[in-house]
């Protein structure tokens, strides 16, 4: 299990990223603590509860990025979101936050159960929560946690690699550096450490070797790669390192939309080998289902695997974005017009969708909407990451955190949509109308790599506090 200490923000940012995800069925609301001073809170909107955090943590303004938000993983459904919950408290309570209020927030859209927590760093005395250490602390937390009321120690999940099958000292590497272990390997001594943390040594005369697989087990990969060949494109892209601020440092590894697939789906993991930003020249085959690590070649030739193109680093930067766009509700061609021309992609790059607006979002964003303008105009859109776009004279409003395109006629009465034409109007006076979507004469194409969310999300990962 691991806790993650994620970035901190000024906005309270993660209460809307936690929020759409329980609107959106992949998330639920498991706890709120110390918030029973704002009456029932399934009443009560996200805005209104980031509000309340920021009120609390505005009597201190010496600090400028308040937000808490801690995300506690467990491998794969080991723990269930009861269960996650307890620890979330036991977690708090151990952190120091005991009396902060906070949310915590069950997800169930990745393979790994896990919460994410949301507080404010500041006390109702004004001071700042403790936060020396933090890090280790949280470590140790955990640890404590696991250790008394679970009898879990931290080398649990280290004996099941050992039990895997490999036929080499690299292979078992390569398996602990995928699960999270760094290495020092001396003298024929294998040191193994977790986050900092030594969990076991052991001489490579002692580690035991399998000098045979199971061919049955390669045909039935074999059968899987080319059945699937079919579906998924097998043209890899770079998956790069991720910065501060959201940048992208250097390739740190190789996938395809195929094996994607088959790893998400059959637990078979395939991990490239390259070199600087070369083309992958071999790869290594983890079956997580039988326990096995092996030589890539030996199962399905490098050139069978994966296609003729390599995406380039620009065209894989171009590949991510299609994907997020594609996550879109896609179900007119209106929409697939707004998306192509906000996101500057080609039409035939995105794949219409029977994804609709629910009741629920649809009130989400009218009720949003309301606080919003009360405060802020047309031109503030970029605070709550929704931008307006024009698109064969009728408005939408498009929202980059929960991914959705939103007519605004659904979710605005009329006066405010003629507020926005006529100041577009006025200010693109004079001006050729750009045949891209305009606001206010700017080009919404050149703002498509605004900061996205989790932990920062709404400010899509910036790191410093």
């Amino acid at each position: 299990m691991v806790a993650k200490i994620l970035s901190s923000g000024g906005s309270f940012s993660s209460v809307q990223y936690n929020s759409n995800k329980v609107d959106k069925g992949k998330g639920e609301l498991m706890l709120v603590k110390n918030l029973s001073q704002m009456g029932n809170i399934n009443n009560i909107s996200s805005e209104s509860i980031k509000n309340y955090l920021k009120a609390v943590s505005n009597t201190n303004k010496r600090v400028k990025k308040p937000q808490f938000h801690c995300a506690i993983s467990c491998k794969g459904k080991e723990f269930d979101k009861k269960e996650l919950t307890v620890i979330a408290e036991k977690y708090m309570d151990k952190m120091g936050y005991s009396e902060q209020p906070y949310l915590v927030i069950f997800h169930n859209d990745t393979a790994n159960n896990h919460v994410h927590i949301v507080s404010t760093r500041i006390g109702k005395d004004g001071k700042k929560i403790n936060d020396s250490n933090e890090r280790y602390r949280s470590k140790t937390a955990i640890k404590e946690i696991l250790e008394k009321d679970y009898n879990i120690k931290n080398d649990n999940n280290l004996k099941e690699l050992f039990d895997y099958k490999y036929s080499s000292v690299n292979q078992l590497k390569l398996l602990l550096n995928n699960n999270g272990y760094t290495l020092s390997d001396d003298n024929n001594l294998l040191k193994i450490y977790k986050n900092g943390d030594f969990q076991k040594e052991i001489e490579h005369s002692k580690i035991e070797l399998a000098d045979n697989f199971s061919e049955k087990r390669n045909e039935q990969i074999r059968a899987l790669i080319y059945k699937y060949s079919k579906e998924y494109s097998n043209n890899v892209f770079p998956v790069f390192e991720k910065l501060k601020g959201d940048r992208e440092g250097k390739i740190i590894a190789y996938e395809s939309d195929l094996t994607n697939f088959l790893k998400t789906s059959f637990g078979l993991q395939f991990v490239f080998h390259f070199s600087d930003e070369k083309k992958p020249f071999g790869y290594s085959l983890i079956d997580n289902k039988n326990k096995t690590i092996q030589k890539g070649s030996d199962v399905l030739k490098l050139k069978a695997l994966i296609g003729e193109e390599v995406i380039s680093k620009t065209k894989g930067k171009n590949y991510q974005k299609i994907n997020e766009v594609n996550s879109y509700n896609i179900n007119s061609f209106a929409n697939l017009k707004v998306l192509s021309n906000l996101y500057q992609i080609p039409p035939d790059k995105i794949l219409p969708n029977e994804r609709s607006l629910s009741k629920n979002e649809t009130s989400y964003y009218k009720s949003l909407l309301d606080v919003f303008f009360k405060n802020n105009n047309w031109l503030d859109m970029s605070k709550i990451n929704i931008y307006p776009v024009v698109e064969s004279g009728n408005l939408y409003l498009v929202d980059k955190l929960g991914l959705n395109v939103v007519p605004a006629s659904e979710v605005l009465d009329q006066r405010k949509i003629d507020e926005f034409f006529e100041n577009r109007k006025m200010n693109l006076e004079n001006e050729e109308e750009n045949k891209n979507s305009v606001v206010f004469g700017w080009s919404l194409a050149n703002d498509v790599d605004d900061e996205k969310v989790h932990g920062n999300e709404r400010n899509k990962k910036g790191k410093k506090r």
